[in-house]
């Protein structure tokens, strides 16, 4: 079986404090060219601090790489010095942050910015430089390409300035792009878009994508894998079309069942039943219950959740779970 082009095994992060909280534990996943794996969880469940662990860009302190393996094209990217992931970083590995205005310079033009970001890749003079902007805003279909080079952030859209960052993105040649919430805020038609222009980009350079999202409906149509988390913990993941057709956790079958557009046809008297909710909210970290994360809001719960955390244990082809109810029935 061909090696993974990222693998990630037994991922901890923490505070960097006398405490030590943990804040994601026992995180785990492959990726292989050409496939697209989606984090999956509600805001606080670990999504956003897994993907910075892979370029280092964690804050430390407050919050530290406490352990694991992260393994890119057989590099062992925990081990590397400063200047050996930085090279690594936004050239072999891209990252696509959530709000293009703040990720972007406000009183930089776009041209500028991204002339910066190719010639800190390659050594090019100037006109090179400049056509391979030029070239960069072609891929990502930026409308009239030319003109908006001497724009400022603000006076771009939403999605025209998604695509700016995504050509950034691509100024390293990446072989893998981390997209953090790609499409927030961003109305449905442009989202689509969005996505679509990434599919493309995927297709025509082999690139591997790491998708973090909370909406189901994007993983079913973009992503080959997903990883659940809860709570900093991995509680569910497999290929999407097992995840979603047999959900195996509590979790992952509230947040399924939480999806409008999963809802039965109408009753005969005209109406839908109502959406599923899962009770409560995600406790902070400090707060966890005993046991299995999820049981203080688990309507399945027994006994035993409440005293020992359930292994992540295979329950189809490819497909795992923790918890002791699924792993029962197998």
């Amino acid at each position: 079986m061909r090696e993974p082009l990222l693998a990630v095994h037994d991922l901890s992060i923490g505070t960097a404090d006398r405490e030590a909280q943990p804040l994601v534990s026992g995180v785990g996943f492959d990726l292989h060219r050409g496939e697209t794996l989606a984090l999956v969880g509600e805001s606080g469940s670990g999504k956003s601090l897994t993907a910075l662990s892979l370029l280092r860009l964690l804050p430390d302190p407050p919050v530290s790489l406490q352990g694991g393996s992260i393994r890119f094209e057989g590099r062992e990217l925990t081990e590397l010095g400063a200047q050996e992931i930085r090279d690594i970083r936004g050239g072999a590995i891209s990252m696509i942050f959530q709000e293009p205005l703040s990720a972007l310079n406000p009183v930089m033009t776009i041209g500028n910015q991204l002339l910066e970001t190719v010639r800190a890749h390659a050594r090019l003079s100037r006109k090179q430089a400049a056509e391979r902007v030029l070239e960069l805003l072609d891929l990502v279909r930026m409308p009239d390409a030319a003109r908006r080079l001497h724009d400022y952030p603000h006076r771009l859209s939403g999605g025209m300035r998604q695509r700016v960052l995504i050509a950034m993105a691509m100024a390293g040649n990446p072989r893998l792009l981390i997209a953090d919430e790609p499409t927030t805020a961003l109305d449905v038609t442009v989202q689509a878009d969005i996505l679509d222009t990434l599919q493309r980009l995927q297709s025509k350079f082999g690139l591997a994508i790491l998708l973090i999202t909370h909406d189901f409906g994007l993983v079913a149509d973009y992503a080959d894998k997903v990883t659940v988390l809860y709570a900093g913990r991995q509680i569910e993941s497999g290929p999407v079309s097992e995840v979603l057709q047999r959900p195996a956790h509590p979790y992952t079958r509230g947040l399924l069942g939480a999806r409008p557009d999963v809802l039965p046809v109408k009753r005969p008297d005209g109406t839908r039943p109502r959406l599923a909710e899962i009770p409560g909210t995600i406790p902070a970290i400090r707060d966890l219950p005993p046991g299995c994360p999820f049981s203080s809001r688990c309507v399945e719960a027994i006994e035993c959740c409440t005293r020992r955390a359930p292994p992540l244990a295979a329950v189809g082809v490819g497909h795992l779970s923790a918890c002791f109810l699924t792993q029962a029935a197998e």
